[in-house]
């Protein structure tokens, strides 16, 4: 199962704003994304959403499916999608699959941050 390289994200976003010229908040603006959710996902400490991946994609130009690695999955969701009869059932599941461990991967981050905060 393919899923997001935060930290290639976090890499690529960085290189391109800075090879473009950009600063954060130049890049917030562009794309409609927070600054600090801009630092944060170049720290490698935030996973944006579709459409905030859209934006980021379309605004420094470059292919997020290039950001997507291959990864061995031994849960039960990987399993329907290996049980899955037809194209679009294993689409369907994957699709639900990574958007589950992308909420997953925010949750935590979010318990991280939050914890931080607290420490502060």
């Amino acid at each position: 199962m393919q899923v997001l390289s935060t930290s290639q994200l976090a890499t690529t976003v960085k290189d391109l704003r800075i090879e473009k010229g950009l600063t954060q908040l130049e890049l917030a603006k562009r794309t409609n994304i927070d600054q600090i959710f801009i630092s944060r996902l170049e720290e490698d400490n935030f996973i944006p959403s579709i459409e905030q991946l859209d934006s980021l994609t379309k605004t420094l130009n470059f292919d997020s499916t290039d950001l997507f690695i291959e990864e061995e999955s031994h849960n039960s969701f990987y399993y329907l999608v290996k049980d899955a009869k037809t194209d679009n059932e294993k689409e369907g599941f994957k699709m639900l699959v990574e958007m589950m461990l992308t909420l997953r991967q925010q949750v935590q981050i979010r318990k991280s941050y939050e914890s931080q905060k607290a420490k502060v």
